[in-house]
């Protein structure tokens, strides 16, 4: 009794600092509150936002800052549906008065100057290791909850404001989040929703008159940008990190969790996590003492793997690159979250790294797979009082990389179109494939969409044969020119740093570590220097032919011979002659393509485009990505252009690359 009336108190406080909308407005109508995660978890005693170390609690009471003027950018019809909002009353079926009283309410919610009823905003207390380091309390810095939303299904959903001003965890940041960062991360989770890619969803985009001073790459260049607010959608926010809070201090970098000796904390977390979200594995392990709630460990982190190993081969299927794999944006139900300097591959490098924070490409395009494994390494340890980390850890090695392969070979036969056979057997199909791509850098989106191109042809001989005049011509045309692989082969790194990295590779390369580099990472960099260098001596027509050579071997050699076989297959399996069976063969094979491999995706110079656009005013770039993103496997004839890869222009920092800073 005590506690809930302290708890009750701590709301009331932080419930009097946002005003009420009141009448509760028509499109809020049928949201169903339910804050169950705060009511059931550790809250702090305090509801101030002075940065602090937030001992013994999972989250802090805290309200939003107000701000100025706030505008509309955009919403997602679909991600509000998902928590009842009535999207037609903001539209202006009720009459154009009543619409923008409406709309007027939305805004104020959702950019946290005001509340609803039954709302109650909390920020998240978390770790994490950061760059393969730990960095102590982390927390929800700039987020804060808006409580949970009851569906018709019985399962619930979080609400989040991402950008809604100081928490006791912003440490030395202002709570802030801006138009740039804010539009690339309401964007990327819808686009990752429409490519059927597990994700946090955003319900909706707001900025302000509010200005906040940002420096984009940490040169000294600082600009006043636009504070903006984006709200974010997901089963619940917990991470990898959120079970980090009670670790002992780091012997490398100093840093303990908050709640250090407080083990009992992630007990509760677990028994809370397991009994909401993962009702089978509770179940099953009912009770108190410490072996059943070592089962129910066991059996979640197996099920956490799976998700997270799955959710991987999805991001490898289609270039996507996160940027910031650290264990505080990591989701505990295997969606993505925590959009920042992330980037679809275009010309294809299979060492691409997004971030230009990232030197030593740790959080690399094929670094991701085994990343996230190290990830799951971190969450057992901080599991260690409930399990043993040894035993969790052993979970994980045996179903994390079976999981991953079993999930992405699928995703790749269905890429290639092969209909007949085990997708494990075509391991060699695949390695060649992308051997091709990183050769010619052909375009990661282009080189699978073209696929659909190809297709069995009978001869007059009645023969099969594979024609892939078409495919191979879209390929090609996907590679860089000569001006743009110049720009594509250009280094992460500055050549006076390179150079000292490899004087340090040959002299004393135990010490590449502590730099967050590798010799691997070294020479890939001095492989880019000179390979450009070379291009010097090259012309633009001997690239061209080159790039057509290395696909007509491919096709030739190893994909013609998989699909003829797949083809000879069919025909057998469905007992017709290959006459018979071609059209239709075709067909299939040409819809599975075609639904495996999107036409669209997030590119980064399409995103910054419609930025630039949003930073004068103009809304309709951001609005019409989001349409074409929201079905991005179809074609949009007015749209054609945001297929295509980057023009030299725009192979640039801060468009194909961005750090940190939002």
């Amino acid at each position: 009794a005590p506690l809930f009336r302290a708890k009750a108190r701590m709301a009331a406080e932080v419930a009097e600092q946002v005003p009420v909308v009141r009448p509760t407005p028509r499109w809020a109508s049928k949201m169903q509150f339910d804050c169950k995660n705060i009511s059931a978890l550790r809250v702090d005693g305090r509801t101030d936002k002075e940065p602090r170390r937030v001992e013994g609690a999972h989250f802090a009471r805290v309200a939003p800052t107000p701000l100025e003027d706030p505008q509309l950018v955009s919403y997602s019809e679909d991600a509000l549906r998902l928590i009842g909002v009535d999207v037609d009353a903001l539209k202006e079926e009720g009459g154009e008065r009543a619409a923008m009283e409406e709309v007027s309410s939305f805004v104020r919610v959702f950019s946290g100057n005001a509340k609803l009823e039954e709302s109650e905003t909390y920020s998240h207390c978390y770790c994490g290791h950061q760059f393969g380091h730990f960095a102590g309390q982390l927390g929800d810095g700039r987020a804060m909850m808006l409580g949970e939303v009851r569906r018709s299904d019985g399962s619930r959903l979080e609400l989040q404001l991402k950008g809604a001003g100081l928490t006791p965890f912003a440490r030395s940041a202002d709570g802030r989040a801006v138009l740039r960062s804010s539009v690339r991360e309401y964007l990327c989770s819808e686009s990752m929703a429409g490519l059927g890619i597990p994700t946090t969803r955003a319900g909706s985009l707001t900025t302000s008159s509010t200005r906040v001073a940002r420096d984009m790459f940490y040169s000294g260049d600082v600009k006043e940008e636009k504070a903006s607010v984006v709200l974010r959608i997901a089963p619940s926010f917990f991470r990898f990190g959120s079970f980090e809070i009670c670790k002992e201090v780091d012997s490398q970098t100093g840093e303990g969790g908050p709640s250090m000796g407080k083990n009992e904390l992630i007990a509760e977390l677990l028994d809370h996590v397991t009994s909401s979200y993962f009702e089978d594995i509770h179940s099953k392990n009912e009770g108190d003492d410490k072996e059943q709630r070592a089962s129910r460990c066991k059996a979640f982190i197996e099920k956490v793997a799976v998700s997270t190993a799955e959710l991987v081969a999805h991001w490898q299927s289609v270039g996507f690159c996160h940027g910031v794999l650290n264990t505080d944006n990591m989701s505990i139900h295997g969606v993505t979250i925590d959009y920042g300097p992330f980037g679809f591959v275009d010309y294809f490098d299979k060492d691409h790294i997004c971030n230009t924070s990232d030197e030593g490409g740790r959080y690399s395009y094929s670094n991701q797979p085994s990343i996230c494994k190290w990830n799951l390494h971190r969450l057992c340890e901080g599991l260690d009082s409930v399990l043993p980390a040894t035993h969790g850890k052993e979970v994980v090695d045996r179903v994390y990389d079976s999981a991953f392969r079993t999930k992405y070979y699928s995703l790749l036969k269905s890429k290639l179109g092969i209909l007949e056979g085990s997708y494990a057997e075509d391991s060699g199909l695949y390695r060649t494939m992308f051997d091709a791509m990183q050769q010619t850098k052909a375009d990661f989106t282009q080189t699978f969409r073209s696929l659909v191109l190809s297709a069995v042809v009978l001869n007059d001989d009645g023969k099969a044969s594979l024609d892939f005049t078409s495919s191979l011509s879209a390929i090609v045309s996907s590679c860089p020119s000569k001006d743009e692989l110049k720009r594509v082969m250009v280094p992460s790194m500055d050549l006076r740093r390179l150079q000292a990295y490899l004087q340090v590779m040959q002299q004393e390369p135990q010490l590449l570590p502590t730099f967050g580099m590798t010799e691997e990472r070294v020479k890939a960099e001095a492989g880019k220097y000179f390979a450009a260098k070379e291009l010097d001596g090259i012309s633009a027509d001997a690239i061209v032919s080159r790039s057509e050579k290395i696909w007509t071997e491919f096709f030739t050699s190893t994909l013609s011979p998989r699909l003829l076989s797949d083809f000879d297959s069919y025909c057998t399996r469905e007992g017709v002659t290959p006459a018979e069976g071609v059209d239709k063969y075709n067909a299939l094979r040409r819809d599975v393509v075609r639904a495996s491999n999107p036409k669209y995706v997030l590119r980064n110079w399409v995103v910054q485009a419609a930025i630039e656009k949003a930073e004068r005013g103009d809304y309709s770039g951001v609005k019409e990505l989001q349409t074409v993103l929201s079905s991005p496997f179809d074609d949009h004839p007015l749209s054609e252009h945001l297929s295509r890869p980057p023009h030299a222009e725009y192979i640039r920092k801060g468009v194909v690359r961005l750090s940190c800073s939002s």
